[in-house]
């Protein structure tokens, strides 16, 4: 909506509404998970789970965050307020229905061995919640956007213009991908080729974070949908 901070009433009065839906989504969590969820256990987490935590880490720090692109320095906001005004048409947004059908919530595969960093560390290097949520939807982006180079898309994720360590990110997003029910975005061997890509990238140090989701995806075989069971077991 192009709120600010400083637009109090109306900037709580939307984060109220977020919340709200999402709540509303992490009450419904049981009937998403059928058919949806690729695993039992702590594999995979509901996304509006992930949006949640995020949003109230996000709001603990004052609304920052150096995984936050910052594409104005001011300057533009006073070209744009010395500008015509233009008066927009209200979108009206349809309810979910047969004409109208919109993606169901998706489960994120998580390391969930690895833990958020804690508050105490330079903002902007910090990886916490919300920065994890950034850099895992900027993979996801780059997954969708280059699959027919995804050689060159295999860069741009291990060389986003965020100063934090991604491969984590990069990994879940991939996984998430490969192993969305009830089929992935793209042919299994689009993914395998992609995580050879990123492997095989210059100064790459992502294998070892593959290694550590392969072994955790390993040692929880057994709580897996068998959809995914298979996708995995062909790719291995």
């Amino acid at each position: 909506r192009g709120l600010k901070r400083g637009d109090s009433d109306e900037f709580d009065s939307f984060v109220a509404e977020l919340l709200g839906c999402l709540d509303q989504q992490l009450e419904d969590e049981s009937a998403w998970s059928s058919g949806l969820l690729p695993s039992v256990g702590t594999l995979f987490v509901f996304r509006p789970r992930i949006l949640r935590t995020a949003l109230d880490d996000l709001a603990a720090r004052g609304w920052s965050s150096g995984a936050i692109p910052r594409w104005d320095d001011g300057s533009l906001s006073s070209r744009l307020k010395s500008g015509p005004e233009l008066t927009l048409r209200t979108v009206q947004i349809p309810s979910h229905s047969k004409v109208s059908r919109y993606s169901p919530p998706s489960f994120v595969f998580t390391l969930s061995t690895d833990k958020p960093e804690e508050s105490g560390q330079n903002d902007r290097k910090r990886k916490g919640p919300i920065e994890q949520l950034v850099l895992r939807d900027t993979a996801t982006n780059i997954l969708d956007n280059f699959r027919q180079k995804h050689l060159e898309g295999a860069v741009k994720m291990l060389s986003l213009p965020i100063p934090m360590d991604a491969n984590q990110e990069v990994v879940e997003a991939t996984f998430t991908e490969m192993c969305a029910l009830p089929s992935s975005y793209q042919p299994q061997v689009f993914y395998g080729a992609v995580f050879v890509d990123l492997c095989r990238v210059p100064n790459s140090r992502l294998s070892i974070r593959l290694l550590k989701a392969v072994q955790l995806v390993y040692d929880k075989l057994g709580q897996l949908d068998p959809e995914v069971f298979d996708r995995l077991s062909d790719w291995l």
